[in-house]
C-alpha cells in the first residue's frame, strides 16, 4: 500500500457488484488512480474473490486486464501492434454464415 501511496496522489475504488456467503466473497471494483508523476488517470475494473475464516480475510485473489493496465500506464497502444502482427490468429473465427444474397 506504501507504493500506491507514493505513485498516485488520488485513489478511488468503487464496488460494482458484490456478493459473499460464510466462507467466500467476490466483488467486482472500478479502480481509479492519478498518478502523481504526470497526472495520468488510470481506470482499471477488477475482480475481487476472498477466502473467509472466522469473520477475517485469509486469501485474496485478484484479477484484471494487464494489457489494458500497461497501455494506459506507459501511454501507447499495445493491442494494435500486437493484433498487426499476429493478423488473424488472434482474431476469432466468424461462425455466423454469410448471408444470401437478396433476389
Amino acid at each position: 500500500m506504501a507504493v500506491l501511496d507514493a505513485r498516485y496522489s488520488k485513489q478511488r475504488h468503487e464496488v460494482k457488484f458484490l456478493v459473499a456467503d460464510r466462507h467466500r466473497a467476490a466483488a467486482i471494483v472500478d479502480v481509479t488512480y492519478t498518478k502523481r508523476a504526470d497526472g495520468r488517470v488510470i481506470h482499471l475494473p477488477s475482480g475481487n474473490f476472498f477466502e473467509l475464516r472466522r469473520g477475517l480475510i485469509t486469501e485474496i485473489r485478484c484479477f484484471f486486464d494487464t494489457i489494458d493496465w500497461v497501455s494506459q500506464l506507459t501511454g501507447r497502444d499495445l493491442v494494435g501492434p500486437l493484433l498487426q502482427e499476429a493478423g488473424t490468429v488472434l482474431r476469432p473465427p466468424n461462425k455466423t454464415p454469410p448471408l444470401a444474397p437478396a433476389k
